[in-house]
């Protein structure tokens, strides 16, 4: 069961709503960089990972884990939330709704 967080109660999350995971979005990664004036090859230095995985995360082809989002957001120095995008809850259909 996914609870939510409303003025600090926690209150069970309706039946008919399912909530994504939080994903990267790949969009913010790049004008990160690119506000920070990196080039792919010196942002891969900075957070000791490999040019090819930064352009396969800028492109979302892949998705990175924790760990690697840290390292990107220390390198693009901002936090790891600028660098995710928060999809709303989807709506499931259902009798209930009827």
């Amino acid at each position: 069961m996914y609870f939510t967080s409303l003025s600090a109660t926690l209150l069970p999350m309706p039946s008919n709503v399912r909530q994504r995971p939080l994903i990267h979005n790949p969009r913010a990664v790049r004008l990160r960089r690119i506000a920070a004036g990196l080039k792919q090859k010196t942002l891969a230095d900075l957070a000791e990972l490999s040019e090819a995985h930064v352009s396969l995360i800028e492109n979302g082809k892949r998705s990175p884990g924790a760990d690697v989002l840290k390292r990107l957001a220390t390198a693009l120095d901002c936090a790891i939330e600028d660098l995710m995008a928060v999809e709303e809850p989807m709506h499931l259909e259902g009798p209930e709704l009827q």
